[in-house]
Formats: structure tokens, C-alpha cells, sequence
């Protein structure tokens, strides 16, 4: 399966919290390419990570020149500013052409709350999507879902539903689940925590997001 890497422009305060979640779950040589969104190449140089294509309207990147030269092998995409597409969606586009199947973002959350929102749902319309900040891991799932879950740095799991959750059943956690139905917009599946040394997560219809997190 081919995986992108895409860096977009949310706030980090602890980078190398975001290189070791990056290198626990994905390794950090696995990628098949590298996207760095506008001002998401401030946090690629900070993880020592180089793109493959740098994108957008760099209007919040600062000197673009400097990332050229630095990065000079990576192919630029350059947009205007005022368009119908945010970065973000022009770089879910170019995963597209580029016939990326797996991809793990960065940056997508802190900011504004319009533009989390939007990657939120794009990242909702694919089968593989992976969103990560210092302390937060958020998987997109559409069921039929089975994941395995063991013991780890996150603390917290979480099911947020967008759509109606049937046939959710949960082993191996405080709070289990046999065959429950999760409406949407219900909390039942948020601050779950994994008592075992191995659980397991099964959902027979719907959509949402498996979310692994931890205190700040």
C-alpha cells in the first residue's frame, strides 16, 4: 500500500513527541512520498524529514526560497491565494494523482477550528487516514471494523460516531461492549482505557473516528 506523509500547517509545541508517535507506528523511512503544506515544511525541517513535493499558496510559510534551496530536489506546486480549494484539500488531491492509498497527516489540528474541521472530514471519505499531533492519534474507520489495541504511551480510547455505530463490541477494555449500538453525537465510546495487555474493537456498520490520546 503506498503512504504519504503530509505535514500541514497546525501548531507543535513538542516536535520530537510527534517524530517518536511517527516512529512507534509507521517507522520513519516508510513513506512513499512527502508533502509539505505552506507552513507543515517548518515542521518537516524540524523532524528532519524531506518532502517530495511542497504545496500551496505559501502565505504563511515565510521565505519559500529558503525551503527550495534547502529541500532542492522537492517539486513545488505553487497555487494563488484566492481559490475554491484550501492547501489542504489541493494536497488530499495531489495524494489522489499521485495514487497515494495510505495517508498519515500531520498538523491538522490547533489553529483554526474551520480548517480542522474540513481535514476532520476529508480525512473521513477514505479508507486509510491516520492524523497525528503530540498527543493524539485519530484513525478514520468505515465498518465493517476489527482493530487489535495493546498497551502504549496513549491513555485514552475514544469512538466518536459520525454516523449511527452498530454491532460495537469491545474486549479487554474498563468500559466493554457486546454488540452495542452507538448513536451519532453520542460520548458513550469517548475515555475508554485498555485494562488488558491486548483488546479488541469490532463494529458491524457505520463511520468515525478511533481515537488514541493521552492528558497534555
Amino acid at each position: 500500500m503506498k503512504t504519504a506523509l503530509i505535514a500541514l500547517g497546525g501548531k507543535f509545541t513538542i516536535p520530537e513527541r510527534v517524530k517518536q508517535q511517527l516512529e512507534d507506528q509507521f517507522g520513519l523511512t516508510g513513506f512513499d512520498e512527502i508533502i509539505g503544506v505552506d507552513s507543515g515544511c517548518h515542521l518537516l525541517k524540524a523532524l528532519g524529514l524531506e518532502p517530495t513535493h511542497i504545496l500551496g499558496d505559501f502565505d504563511s510559510i515565510g521565505n519559500l526560497s529558503e525551503f527550495q534551496s534547502y529541500w532542492q530536489s522537492a517539486q513545488v506546486h505553487t497555487f494563488r491565494a484566492e481559490k475554491d480549494e484550501t492547501d489542504a484539500e489541493l494536497a488530499f488531491i495531489l495524494a489522489n494523482e499521485l495514487m497515494l492509498e495510505r495517508l498519515i497527516i500531520l498538523g491538522a489540528f490547533g489553529g483554526r477550528v474551520d480548517h480542522m474541521l474540513s481535514v476532520f472530514f476529508m480525512a473521513s471519505q477514505k479508507k486509510e487516514v491516520t492524523l497525528i499531533d503530540e498527543w493524539n492519534c485519530v484513525k478514520c474507520f468505515t465498518a465493517p471494523f476489527e482493530s487489535h489495541v495493546t498497551q502504549g504511551a496513549s491513555v485514552y480510547v475514544s469512538l466518536v460516531p459520525l454516523t449511527e455505530l452498530k454491532g460495537v463490541s469491545l474486549l479487554g477494555f474498563k468500559y466493554p461492549l457486546s454488540q452495542a449500538t452507538i448513536p451519532f453525537a453520542s460520548t458513550l465510546g469517548v475515555s475508554n482505557e485498555l485494562i488488558s495487555d491486548r483488546g479488541k474493537i469490532t463494529i458491524q456498520s457505520g463511520s468515525g473516528f478511533l481515537i488514541f490520546s493521552r492528558d497534555a
